[in-house]
């Protein structure tokens, strides 16, 4: 195997399309959104390890502005926004988004 580095995620999305590389690892937001897009390529079915979510960055001690968005990002994945996540998710990236609750039913 001979490992590959590029300076963003463009620049690695084609070389996996122009064939000089086989795979990419990279964000699982960013690589779900190319496959959708794409439909050459193929996703793995499980992480190779943990979770690389991507973040909101802000100006330290903005107390505020934090609670507000972590109140809007969990009513979207795990409270009564969850449909609206639903939707945009399944528009984004082609298929559903994680389950509500690890607890939930599966979703069909």
């Amino acid at each position: 195997m001979k490992v590959l580095t590029f300076d963003t995620p463009s620049a690695m999305f084609l070389a996996v399309k122009s064939g000089q590389a086989q795979a990419m690892q990279m964000d699982s937001p960013v690589i779900d959104w190319y496959a959708a897009n794409n439909g050459e390529l193929k996703t793995l079915p499980e992480n190779l390890g943990n979770i690389q979510g991507n973040a909101i960055f802000m100006k330290p001690g903005d107390f505020t502005l934090w609670l507000y968005l972590d109140t809007v990002v969990g009513e979207l994945v795990a409270g009564s926004r969850y449909n609206d996540y639903t939707d945009v998710y399944k528009k984004w990236f082609g298929r559903n988004p994680p389950r509500q609750r690890f607890y939930a039913a599966a979703q069909k």
